[in-house]
């Protein structure tokens, strides 16, 4: 099929014979979609076409195609969300605009990325006459999953709602019904929100959870009353929790997400005395009809201008699929969706490759960075009989690399490629190999939260982090060496002032901490930031501890005239790299203990100065020569119990002048 197909006016009589829709036979990347022609017979009675004008691309789709959808069996096209025109049904539907979603759509039945799609007429509902195709075609499944999560938990006007995830599409939804409801909404989201979010425009308040945990400013907001409604929209279990912590008096707790295995531990006590309820929410269970109901009762929302219309971050037409579903599974923020009747994108920056002249109708400019799916009976691309081997695939994929792209990154682009195909020859990956390499990367991800980061983990425990350290400060004649920054920095820790005692109430032996900052010739700092962290007598971190939300052996302090930083704290004790994941698996693979020596951490920042990321470690301990992240030198260490030894002091002192270089 070449081109796009004359849907306006189309009666049953006048239907084409074949249609595009995208097909995957097995499951996988976006790389087993393709475009097949599917046979198109008349809607039977009680049914209809649409011709489909724009169809979302949600998460759940990529996770379809990539078979982690158990109700659905290949070959199947995918395709939740769709808004378009009807070509063929009862006379008094023909011409109408309509928009829509299901989840049985792209599941259990074909989908929406198609450029026809048959659905029964109860599924049938008009779209809002002020939103584009594009527009109402990226509304089904965020509005719907909001309005059923809010309908469980029985949102009242007057009551507060606290929304974890607001950046989302659900996120966003939810924060716009709520306030239309009659709610105070509070979103809760990492960063500010962007001025075109949804969150951003119908929220009362805003929670920077780079900043402050959910309960924290929930109790904060409420004057300690709490929320009446938690609406979790990210299924991270420390934030789902600290939330839950919020609540109020016979409040509830609406969740849409979270991650294979992992466990949401409830005290029990506090959370029946509040009377509270926690809803699970899934949208698949909903079929096109049912939420054909729901999406006319939001119609008036998006008409009247309560409902912000969603931003279109990419479009693509039919056969760009494959890179727009790349673009969902890297997370792009904003919606992108398909034009299933917009022209193919044959000619591109290639040489064309039928002999069809029209330009692309697609919104996007860039030339598209996938090759095109092939429509079925258009003529073969020049290289389609090209096989690539061992000897010229490397360079076949480096010649890929576009004119365009800016020196640095074709500069690490290349080397990075080189490497990889270098390492796959050298070592003859099996196809077995390869698929355990994946595994091993798609594990990363439950590990990644707000508290912890396995990717630096896993540089750490390779060496590759202290290998960039050491190339980026190769020089440090008469500065303070620096090390890694390790997966416990938290931002934003409490300001403390000189003296405090950084870990109030914990059991350990004391230590005074007395440093000093000054640049390369010796000369104090006034007005440094000095951010410090360290683990307890037992190893552990404060967000390793309870629910680890409180801030402990933890603070920053800014140094006055003399550059001095001042407090005490429990002695830290060696410890173990966390081990339980995937980093873990890599030093049992190759032999190697977890371990690190006892240390405290400095993050230095001062204007016209160098940050500065360093450790001190403590003098005798029998890890310093096997440090599991390789993080130490020799200048970073100093004896804690001098002082005690030398009996001019009867407890543990670490004192120690940091100097650093002019930016």
């Amino acid at each position: 099929m070449e081109g796009s197909i004359p849907m306006a006016g189309l009666g049953a009589a006048t239907l084409p014979a074949t249609a595009a829709a995208l097909r995957f036979h097995r499951f996988g990347g976006p790389e087993v979609l393709a475009l097949e022609d599917l046979p198109i017979a008349p809607p039977a009675a009680g049914e209809a076409l649409v011709a489909v004008h724009a169809a979302s691309i949600n998460p759940s789709d990529a996770k379809n195609v990539a078979g982690r959808m158990r109700q659905t069996t290949p070959p199947r096209t995918p395709g939740r969300d769709f808004a378009g025109t009807v070509v063929a049904g009862p006379a008094e539907w023909p011409g109408a605009e309509v928009w829509g979603t299901g989840g049985d759509l792209g599941f259990t039945k074909d989908g929406s990325h198609a450029q026809l799609l048959r659905l029964p007429l109860a599924a049938l509902a008009r779209k809002p006459a002020n939103l584009s195709f594009a527009q109402a075609g990226a509304v089904g499944v965020n509005y719907v999953t909001a309005a059923i999560g809010l309908d469980y938990a029985a949102l009242q006007p007057g009551e507060t709602v606290l929304v974890l995830g607001a950046s989302g599409g659900v996120g966003g939804a939810a924060c716009a019904i709520a306030r239309q409801r009659g709610a105070t909404v509070i979103a809760a989201q990492r960063g500010r929100p962007q001025p075109e979010q949804p969150a951003a425009q119908t929220a009362h308040r805003f929670i920077d959870l780079n900043v402050i945990s959910p309960g924290e400013a929930v109790s904060a907001f409420t004057g300690g009353r709490g929320v009446d409604v938690v609406f979790d929209c990210v299924g991270n279990i420390p934030l789902t929790s600290s939330a839950m912590g919020g609540l109020a008096m016979r409040g509830r707790v609406v969740v849409i997400a979270g991650t294979p295995g992992e466990k949401l531990g409830l005290e029990l006590i506090p959370f029946y005395r509040k009377e509270a309820r926690l809803i699970g929410v899934d949208s698949l269970k909903r079929g096109t009809a049912e939420c054909a109901t729901l999406l006319e009762a939001l119609r008036p929302g998006f008409e009247s201008g309560a409902f912000p219309a969603p931003v279109i971050a990419h479009s693509f037409p039919l056969d760009q699929a494959r890179e727009a579903y790349s673009l969902v599974n890297s997370g792009t923020r904003g919606r992108v969706i398909l034009t299933p009747l917009a022209a193919p994108t044959h000619a591109s920056t290639r040489a064309p490759t039928h002999a069809s002249t029209r330009a692309p109708t697609h919104a996007s400019t860039r030339a598209p960075t996938h090759d095109p799916i092939r429509i079925a009976g258009a003529p073969a691309m020049p290289d389609a009989h090209v096989t690539y081997t061992d000897a010229n695939l490397t360079e076949a994929v480096l010649a890929r690399i576009q004119p365009e792209v800016p020196a640095r990154t074709k500069e690490i682009m290349t080397a990075l490629l080189k490497h990889a195909h270098a390492f796959v020859r050298d070592v003859k990956l099996t196809p077995a190999e390869w698929d355990a390499g994946i595994k091993f990367l798609s594990a990363m991800g439950p590990f990644v939260t707000d508290k912890r980061n396995e990717w630096i983990l896993l540089s750490d425990v390779t060496g590759v982090t202290m290998l960039v350290d050491a190339i980026t400060h190769a020089s440090t004649e008469g500065v303070t060496e620096t090390t890694v920054l390790g997966p416990f920095h938290r931002e934003n820790p409490p300001v403390l002032k000189n003296g405090d005692n950084i870990a109030p109430g914990l059991v350990g032996e004391m230590l005074e901490v007395r440093v000093v900052i000054a640049d390369a010739a010796g000369k104090p700092i006034q007005g440094a930031q000095v951010d410090v962290w360290h683990a307890d007598k037992d190893g552990g971190y404060d967000s390793q501890i309870g629910d680890g939300n409180t801030h402990m052996m933890r603070g920053r302090f800014v140094t006055g005239a003399d550059g001095v930083v001042h407090f005490w704290t429990v002695n830290p004790s060696c410890y173990p790299v966390p081990h339980d994941g995937p980093a873990g698996q890599v030093l049992a693979a190759m032999g190697r203990g977890p371990m690190r020596p006892a240390h405290v951490h400095f993050w230095i920042k001062a204007p016209g100065y160098r940050d500065l990321i360093t450790h001190i470690f403590a003098d005798g301990d029998k890890y310093l020569y096997e440090d599991a992240v390789f993080g130490v030198k020799a200048s970073l260490v100093a004896d804690f119990e001098a002082k005690r030894k030398a009996g001019t002091s009867d407890h543990l002192e670490l004192e120690y002048e940091f100097r650093i270089p002019k930016a």
